[in-house]
């Protein structure tokens, strides 16, 4: 954890900014962070974030009502790092709203462990530090990345905050461990999104694992992940969604577990599990197509069929998140989309025109483009046996 103590008229503030927020390059939007004033009372601040290099700037201003509401001074952070690593900020830089240039010497920077500030709010066991990674670890952290939204891998995500306690770490041991994976992505390598160089061989070992046997790692993996969080899955609360007045990403809910259930079904189940909510958090939650956001009304779908790619089932560039509706269409091969991802409906739904429904929910979004995903996207040779072997052949 970063803290800025200010030296200003703001001397009785300190910043908490998370070290995982500086883990790769790129921008990120909506990042909110602790401000401890005095007598360690906290309130929040939000900032959209921009990593380049060795500078980081943290700007304040578009959340200008929120950050007045908290009490906080609006305009940019700029943080100046020692090295490509950034990991020590030997300047720190201030431009507010009325000024036209960056000062200096405003504040400086401290250190502290992630879980000190976590336990000001919440006493904690004691985390353990330095703790190496087992593969067993690390199966663990790969599955929670791959079922968390890109946005959403930060050391204050609850559900981060949770499993890394199940595992005697800290969030933010964890968080950027989950960082790391993330730096390997080529669908945000695509976007500029560069993470920290010294990744860990082990890290990289079982990236490879994962993307060589999605079928055996996926499930290996939620078997681990199931033994560790038991029946207190942070994960499965979809009545979260209600208490929040703003959307966001909710995982959807476990499958049901019996204890009748036969070896063949618990590994069905744990796949299906596994790659539902993997694609579910690829899209953010939102169908591919029209963008409906709510989890009950959505489905992971299988671009290969599952049942005849067994090696491809749990591989989420195997997947898309479709609203139920537009699921079943691909199945059957009614829609299909193009070499540039533009929706296909076919001939056997236009035979129903002039049908108001199949109009609006059908051939009115012909050649609209997929919304791809920020991690994960579709393998186009899945898409193009898709369009070749479902969609044309079912045509004939």
């Amino acid at each position: 954890m970063l803290v800025i103590r200010w030296l200003d008229r703001s001397k009785d503030y300190n910043d908490l900014l998370p070290e995982e927020w500086f883990a790769m390059e790129g921008r990120f939007a909506d990042r909110t962070h602790l401000v401890r004033g005095p007598e360690r009372r906290e309130h929040k601040a939000m900032c959209n974030v921009e990593v380049r290099g060795t500078v980081a700037e943290l700007d304040y201003r578009p959340f200008s009502e929120y950050n007045l509401r908290q009490g906080n001074i609006l305009g940019v952070l700029r943080l100046s790092f020692a090295d490509s690593h950034r990991r020590t900020v030997p300047t720190v830089q201030w431009k507010g709203m009325d000024e036209s240039r960056f000062l200096p010497g405003l504040a400086e920077v401290d250190y502290e462990p992630a879980d000190v500030a976590a336990d000001v709010r919440e006493p904690a066991r004691a985390m353990s530090r330095g703790k190496k990674w087992s593969h067993a670890d690390l199966l663990v952290a790969m599955n929670l990345y791959c079922k968390l939204p890109f946005g959403r891998l930060h050391s204050t995500t609850p559900e981060i905050v949770a499993v890394a306690r199940l595992m005697g770490r800290t969030p933010a041991s964890l968080s950027m461990k989950l960082c790391n994976f993330a730096s390997m992505d080529p669908a945000l390598q695509a976007r500029g999104i560069r993470g920290l160089q010294n990744l860990s061989r082990a890290d990289r070992e079982i990236w490879q694992e994962f993307h060589e046997d999605w079928a055996e790692l996926g499930l290996e993996s939620e078997e681990l992940y199931e033994e560790l969080v038991g029946a207190s899955d942070p994960m499965a609360d979809e009545s979260a969604a209600s208490r929040r007045p703003k959307r966001r990403f909710v995982m959807p809910c476990r499958f049901p577990v019996g204890d009748t259930e036969t070896d063949t079904s618990v590994k069905a189940r744990r796949g299906q599990a596994f790659f539902r909510k993997a694609v579910l958090a690829s899209y953010n939650c939102q169908c591919c197509i029209t963008e409906n956001p709510v989890p009950e009304l959505l489905n992971a779908s299988h671009i290969k069929p599952w049942r005849g790619f067994p090696t491809e089932r749990l591989n989420p560039r195997n997947g898309l998140c479709l609203a139920k509706t537009y699921d079943s269409a691909f199945d059957a091969g009614l829609i299909s989309f193009d070499e540039k991802n533009r929706l296909l409906v076919s001939e056997r739904l236009r035979a129903y025109l002039p049908d108001k429904v199949v109009e609006r929910e059908f051939v009115a979004l012909v050649g609209r483009p997929l919304r791809l995903p920020e991690k994960f996207q579709p393998e186009p040779a899945f898409l193009e046996f898709h369009r070749e072997q479902i969609f044309e052949r079912r045509a004939q």
